[in-house]
């Protein structure tokens, strides 16, 4: 990032700027602007602060890849494989507000990103900005570095950083309106929630110390300390920016030195977890006018809660096309991340699940799952009595058998209600005994006590591969 310091390999964004000094000292090699964190540079000596416990990475920008003066990034790019073997993360400056208000990317952050990412960092994007008081300069500063970075929602990215060091002018009150219109509008872009990176001094100044941020990861650039200062009442920090003058395997140059405040899983929940969806389905064959059920589960190698209430979207088209994929329904993830959708089709389907990723987890898409389409088979019910005529009381059993109708196998384990009618004019079918068909045969049987005159039949209601179907009427006479 951008600041003034003694030295700096990243010389100005726009050639040579103003020299400022720390007290007696001139960069004479590579002068650029001051501001308000010159009271930081001077807290910082030669010496190096010792090292966090934390994850430790580095920030860079195209000044760590020297080799060009044309403004495009230079040939000697970093060694990302390498710098990983010391480093977790890497924030690459991705745009920059330059002088005369205009915006502009970095011409070696997409490189950088992809390699970061194939070397196996955790990668994010920073944007130095120069606030004014231009009308909608904040909303286009935010959208700028949006278009060139994306949404940033792949496993392992970090949010999205505003690198905050200028105030442009801007009276603090001015100032923390731009910085709020700035944030707000990347965490609506991206769903992230960006962080604020800044220095002790310039926060107690500039934006006179304001405690509205919270909200908002800090990002805190204070070089010598053994543990920064923190300013605005935020509780903590989140990213420790201790050393401007770092030297790292790797890349050539100096470079910023990082850390994170906490430990490795806090580092890889912090930087956009990868999220899974594991699914299973009732079968490779759906049933015309039968539910076809699709159970899944949203993963994530962060905090399980994340995987908590998160909608998932249920896409499909036609089984075999080349057709573009559409959704059909939307749910919402259990306490545990379990979730399900309930068809009935009508033709052969493709199914996708899609999670389109939140502030805390990033997106994936689950594996294909298809079924073919079948007509359910025709079923029989049938049904006898062991009398037509009983006693007031006196037992009656009805039993028989549930087959399907063409190959009359047997359809075991299956629900049927015996239902019983008075002969009365008006009366109506009475549930009065459920039962299940055999293990083995598909039979059934059940016991009636009537105390009165009725009719029987026995209903068989369908099943997922099977018509329904109604045994036929029998009449039972009480004397």
């Amino acid at each position: 990032m951008r600041r003034p310091r003694p030295s700096r390999s990243r010389r100005g964004i726009t050639g040579a700027l103003a020299a400022v000094a720390v007290g007696a000292a001139v960069c004479a090699a590579a002068p650029q602007a001051a501001t308000a964190a010159t009271a930081d540079v001077a807290a910082a000596s030669a010496r190096s602060a010792s090292h966090p416990t934390g994850p430790l990475g580095v920030d860079a920008s195209r000044w760590q890849s020297p080799g060009s003066t044309t403004g495009a990034c230079g040939s000697i790019v970093p060694d990302w494989r390498r710098v990983r073997d010391t480093h977790r993360f890497l924030v690459h400056r991705a745009a920059v507000t330059l002088a005369d208000g205009t915006n502009s990317v970095d011409p070696c952050y997409r490189a950088a990103a992809v390699a970061a990412r194939a070397a196996g960092l955790y990668r994010g994007a920073y944007m130095y900005v120069r606030p004014s008081t231009t009308a909608g300069s904040a909303a286009a500063s935010a959208r700028f570095l949006v278009a060139a970075t994306g949404r940033l929602q792949e496993p392992g990215d970090l949010p999205p950083v505003l690198d905050l060091e200028v105030s442009g002018g801007l009276t603090p009150a001015q100032l923390q309106a731009w910085v709020r219109t700035w944030l707000t509008t990347v965490q609506r872009l991206t769903n992230r929630t960006p962080v604020v990176y800044t220095t002790p001094s310039f926060w107690r100044g500039a934006m006179a110390d304001s405690t509205a941020f919270h909200a908002y990861p800090l990002w805190i650039a204070h070089w010598g300390p053994r543990t920064p200062s923190v300013p605005g009442g935020w509780p903590t920090w989140t990213l420790w920016q201790y050393s401007a003058t770092g030297s790292v395997a790797g890349i050539r140059t100096d470079v910023d030195l990082d850390a994170f405040n906490g430990d490795a899983a806090g580092l890889r929940a912090f930087a956009h977890p990868s999220t899974t969806i594991s699914t299973t389905t009732t079968g490779a064959r759906a049933f015309r006018g039968s539910t076809w059920t699709l159970r899944g589960r949203l993963t994530t190698t962060g905090p399980s809660s994340a995987a908590a209430g998160r909608a998932v979207k249920l896409l499909v088209r036609a089984k075999g096309s080349s057709a573009a994929w559409r959704q059909v329904a939307t749910t919402t993830t259990s306490a545990g991340g379990a979730f399900a959708f309930v068809r009935r089709p009508s033709s052969a389907w493709e199914y996708k699940v899609r999670f389109s990723g939140s502030r805390a987890v990033a997106a994936s898409w689950s594996t294909e799952r298809a079924h073919t389409i079948s007509d359910r088979y025709a079923a029989e019910v049938t049904a006898t009595t062991s009398a037509t005529r009983v006693a007031r009381g006196h037992a009656v059993t009805v039993r028989g058998s549930l087959r399907r109708t063409a190959s009359k196998l047997p359809l075991t384990g299956k629900s049927l209600r015996v239902y019983t009618k008075r002969t009365a004019k008006g009366s109506k079918w009475v549930l009065a005994k459920s039962v299940r068909t055999s293990a083995v045969r598909g039979t059934y049987r059940a016991t009636l006590h009537p105390t009165t005159s009725v009719s029987v039949k026995v209903v068989f209601a369908g099943s997922t591969a099977n018509r329904p179907d109604t045994s036929p009427v029998h009449r039972l006479s009480v004397r």
